[in-house]
Order: C-alpha cells, then structure tokens, then sequence
C-alpha cells in the first residue's frame, strides 16, 4: 500500500496496534460516497456534493475504541475549517499534519500525490475522504480508530485517521504495544435533558452573530444529532463564505434526523444568511446540545446585530 512510511510519521501522534491499518477493508455494501453534484456557487444546496473519480478506502483498528461523541465533535471542527477554508483549496505534495485536539481525538492527515501528478489532494478530498469515514464507523455502530485511504481515478492521492491522542512515549508505533488510555465507548443514548430551554449562542468568533435555540419536548441520541451537523457540513462545503444561502435541508446518516434552516424574505434585515453563519452554526449548536445534555428537537433563529436573519429546526424524521 503506497505511503505506508508517511503513515508512521503521520500518526507518531496516535495509537496504531501492529500497523493493522496496512490491509484496506471493504466498505460495507450500504454505505456509498455521496452521488449528487452541485455547483460550487450553488445557494439552494440539497444533497451531498460528489467528484468525478473520487473514491476512500478504510481500514480499522476495532480493538482500539474512541468515544463516538467526541469522533464527531473533532469531525465537526475539522470539516468546518476544511470548508472555510475552501473546497478546492490545494494540499501540496509531501505535506503532513493534524486537526486540532478535541478531547483527546485528532484527525491526522497528509498527501500521497507527487507534485508532477495531475490530481493533487484537495480539501474537498479530505471532506468527503471524512465523511465516509464518520457515516461507515455510524452504521458499523462501533467507533474505533479508522484510516481511510483518499484515491482519484484509482491512484492515491492522500490519506486521514481518525484516533486518540497519546504521549508518544505510550506508544510503539512499530510494535504492538499501546495505551488504551481512559476507553469509554458510548452507544447511542439519549442525553437527561428538560422538556423545554431556551439559550442563546454568541459566536466565539463574531459576537454579533447569536443563535437563539429552544429544545422541544422530543429527545434526539447524541450521536444521531452530531451526525446530522457533519452530513450538513459536507452539503456546505462547496459553497463559498459569503455565498446567500436561501435555503438548506438534510438529514442524518440514518435519516433518523432532519435538518432545516432558511433566510427571512430579503428587505428584512440589511444582512445576509451567508454560508459562512450556516457553517458557524451547524459547529456551535449540536456541539452546545451535546455539552449541556440538550441533545433533542430544537428550533433556533440566527440574528446578527439584532436583526433576525433566518432559522430553522432540527427534529426526528
């Protein structure tokens, strides 16, 4: 398997047994990489963007668990800078590096294309390299450390894993030795949560730009809601920042949970529902559910400046 050294130093960072990661696993036969195409400047975005020639491959650890929680929550953040920072932003050649640290879980990532080849890893590589990754470990029901294998037209062009970080000294990449650290795998259950609450959100980044959320009476698994907020990711990614976004809608994995969000009818407000405040809230909201055992229906409206820009829901389908 082509990049199998890159591999070593890409995850030193990361609990590997045996290097059992070297054999690529099949996919299983329900789980297929997203089949419809949209524009990148597209403002009704309604299904999963796709890449000619684009296919992932993944293999497992499953000795190894992560807490599923927070697979998604470092998923949600990385996939959010991925998409920020533009879906045919370039990777170069050679390059190694790593999401950042969310509770202990990292995604490491890095090229395998050589600079003269045509097709070089892009973020909307790692994207949807990411998301396959996520719905496959959801619909396995078992999350554990994973490594998918980023190819275009049958030729590697990168790779990512998923996996807790370790003190390197905890670990032999090499050998079979490592640390299972504080294993606490989770299955889907629901959060304790009260049957209604309402909370805002300030943007860590932009204090003007607040969610107003309310639960409703209904409650969501954590990870069905978590899933949710990375498929709608993905939707958004090809999408520019300062794209309009007029309306927006997907749903789980599963399709256990809808997602809506839309604008409020142009002339109401001087500020515009941009995919960039779409994305920030598809981060912020599930993450905050999740942190304040809310996990369930909620609705929720975006105001910026004190103006209401839209809304939307999130509910079982």
């Amino acid at each position: 398997m082509p990049g199998i050294s890159s591999l070593v130093v890409l995850l030193a960072h990361c609990v590997i047994v045996a290097l059992a990661l070297f054999i690529p696993l099949q996919l299983p036969a329900n789980v297929n990489i997203p089949s419809l195409g949209l524009s990148v400047n597209a403002t009704d975005l309604k299904g999963q963007p796709a890449i000619p020639g684009f296919d992932a491959v993944l293999s497992w650890v499953p000795r190894v668990s992560i807490k599923p929680e927070d697979a998604y929550l470092c998923a949600i953040d990385f996939m959010y800078d991925l998409a920020s920072s533009g879906w045919d932003e370039i990777i170069p050649s050679g390059y190694e590096a790593s999401s950042k640290d969310v509770n202990g879980i990292i995604i490491a990532y890095g090229s395998l294309a050589h600079p003269e080849d045509k097709n070089q890893l892009q973020n909307k590589h790692l994207i949807l390299g990411l998301l396959k990754t996520m719905n496959t470990l959801a619909s396995r029901k078992s999350f554990c450390i994973t490594r998918a294998i980023l190819y275009m037209y049958n030729k590697p062009v990168g790779q990512l894993a998923i996996a807790r970080q370790v003190s390197p000294t905890l670990t032999e990449i090499n050998g079979t030795n490592f640390s299972l650290g504080n294993l606490d795998p989770m299955t889907n259950s629901m959060a304790s949560r009260n049957l209604t609450v309402e909370r805002d959100i300030v943007d860590p980044e932009d204090s003007n730009f607040v969610i107003s959320f309310e639960t409703l009476e209904d409650s969501i698994p954590c990870q069905s809601l978590l899933n949710a907020a990375v498929n709608g990711l993905a939707i958004s990614a090809p999408a520019k920042n300062d794209d309009v976004c007029t309306e927006f809608a997907g749903v789980s994995s599963g399709g256990e949970v809808t997602y809506m969000i839309h604008r409020n009818s142009p002339g109401t407000t001087r500020f515009l529902l941009t995919y960039n405040l779409v994305r920030r809230s598809l981060k912020l909201l599930p993450a905050r559910m999740y942190k304040d055992g809310l996990c369930g229906e909620v609705k929720f409206d975006f105001i910026y400046g004190d103006e209401e820009l839209g809304g939307g829901t999130m509910f079982l389908s």
